[in-house]
């Protein structure tokens, strides 16, 4: 009977008094754990299969006799049923088919063969696996990568800012400034050498510098200085220097070295040393007088020097150094300097060579920053035109261009007084 009851759902009888009588024969047979093979999901192992292939034939033999017995009865059909219900079912079921509609299915059920759990777990198991893929939809997702974003946009604003802004300087590979028609310069022999390494004492100068660099005194105040050939300038070299820049000259002629003179009442301007290629001093010249207290200034990107006075009304100057230029002998006041004021220094934003942008310095405690927006490139440009801003600031975080010189002064006085280099 126990052997019966395990081979139950392989023919197909569903019968839950003998489903009961199964379990309750199941739990006999656990009581002797270790005699006899365990069984998974209506499969046995070992010896035990030979003993399962027997207990079917006389289940379906069973099966048979009770068919027959259930048609021969005829009129009697109450007192066999009752019978054959004691025996098979013991509780309303579905009608058994006949014994001609019996047959052994090959495949197993797919409900367990108890609902005990098994005492002695199987090491083999319980099915093969497949090697064919699955043609029904699998509830869990794929696992390939997605061609989507794994972060949904999100149609509010964020509160924090999406990046820290650098403080690093913006590094171009462009060049600045407006390509030119004329061969390059020479800036004369070049060295290298260690910035900061002063391992150098140059005693007759009194000077300490780096590795691999060489120095000469090539000027002195209230001197002439000596040109290459053995002869002298014609002037004294001018006193109280202050902002300086080199310009090369075309045609690879080599260089000058422009100075401004910080004397007062007039008597300051620009100076320039010239250099030939191979740097030595072949002339000096007066380039600008009549000014005072020329302080700084700055380069343009045409090759020219803007000289400013830090003196009160004071102006800013554009001279050309080029000996050969058109406007060499016509130093000639800009539009940076507006209605005056005591100037510093110049600097030219030239990523727009059509609209080049100078910001000028006023070393003043009510020295407003200012901006002027060129028309146009060159030398007229700081002459005609353009436009002037000054800088306000509104608070620590927020800053605006303007026109309204007096509320900008008034920011400087408050953020950025004295403005120099």
């Amino acid at each position: 009977e126990d052997e019966e009851s395990a081979v139950i759902p392989a023919v197909g009888v569903t019968s839950t008094a003998a489903a009961a009588n199964a379990r309750s024969k199941k739990k006999k047979s656990s009581s002797s754990a270790g005699q006899r093979p365990a069984t998974t999901g209506g499969f046995a192992t070992g010896n035990h299969r030979r003993n399962i292939l027997a207990a079917g034939v006389v289940s379906a033999a069973l099966v048979v006799l009770v068919g027959l017995g259930l048609g021969l009865s005829g009129g009697k059909k109450e007192d066999t049923d009752s019978t054959a219900a004691d025996a098979v079912t013991g509780v309303s079921s579905p009608p058994m088919n006949t014994a001609a509609d019996v047959t052994r299915t090959e495949v197993p059920s797919s409900e367990p063969s108890t609902r005990e759990p098994t005492s002695n777990p199987t090491d083999d198991p319980t099915a093969e696996p497949s090697s064919r893929p699955s043609t029904e939809p699998s509830s869990i997702p794929s696992r390939a990568p997605s061609s989507m974003p794994t972060v949904l946009a999100s149609d509010r604003p964020s509160h924090a800012p999406t990046s820290i802004p650098s403080i690093s300087p913006t590094i171009s590979t462009h060049p600045t400034e407006r390509p030119t028609t004329s061969p390059s310069t020479s800036m004369g022999p070049t060295t290298t050498f260690v910035p900061g390494d002063l391992a150098i004492t140059d005693a007759a100068l009194d000077i300490r510098m780096s590795s691999g660099l060489t120095a000469r005194s090539i000027a002195n105040t209230g001197r002439r200085p000596k040109f290459a050939n053995g002869q002298e300038a014609s002037g004294r070299y001018h006193g109280m220097m202050d902002g300086a820049g080199i310009v090369p000259l075309p045609d690879d002629a080599g260089y000058v070295y422009v100075s401004n003179s910080e004397i007062d009442s007039g008597k300051g301007g620009v100076y320039g040393l010239y250099f030939n290629k191979n740097g030595d001093i072949v002339d000096y010249r007066t380039l600008l007088s009549g000014t005072s207290r020329n302080c700084g200034g700055g380069l343009s990107p045409w090759n020219t020097w803007i000289s400013c006075e830090e003196v009160s009304g004071g102006q800013c100057w554009q001279v050309d150094p080029n000996p050969d230029g058109a406007n060499h002998d016509s130093p000639k006041e800009t539009l940076l300097g507006g209605s005056g004021g005591e100037y510093e220094t110049v600097a030219c934003d030239n990523r727009n060579p059509n609209r080049p942008i100078f910001f000028t310095t006023e070393d003043d405690q009510y020295g407003a920053l200012r901006r002027f927006v060129a028309d146009a490139n060159g030398w007229d440009s700081l002459h005609q035109g353009g436009e002037t801003t000054f800088l306000r600031i509104l608070d620590s975080s927020r800053y605006e261009w303007t026109t309204d010189e007096d509320a900008a002064r008034r920011s400087a006085a408050q953020y950025y007084m004295n403005s120099e280099g």
